[in-house]
């Protein structure tokens, strides 16, 4: 069990730097090409800063569902995850129709 807070965790940072340097960096270039190739140059530093806060969110589910596991069931942990990827979803999936025009 601690393994797994340990690799939920270390993901989970790693996420969440990922997300970070997309959104206060505006770092476009670390998002898919297709995801991004229709957004304007005015639009790219809300685009990042909204992809970054779901990316942020993934990361910290990660962690959340570490912690979680390592300290009561799996089932609430992997609940946890699971919300914060559905809600992250939505946010990156809203902010790629309005800046992007759709998903691909």
């Amino acid at each position: 069990m601690l393994t797994g807070l340990i690799l939920f965790s270390v993901f989970g940072i790693l996420i969440m730097v990922l997300g970070l340097i997309v959104w206060k960096k505006q770092k476009i270039s670390l998002i898919h090409d297709y995801h991004c190739t229709k957004v304007s140059a005015e639009n790219v530093e809300k685009y990042c800063a909204t992809m970054g806060k779901g990316i942020i969110l993934i990361g910290a589910g990660l962690i959340g569902c570490g912690v979680i596991n390592y300290f009561a069931s799996m089932i609430y942990g992997f609940s946890i995850l699971a919300v914060s990827f559905i809600i992250a979803f939505v946010i990156m999936g809203k902010a790629q129709k309005k800046y992007n025009g759709g998903w691909f």
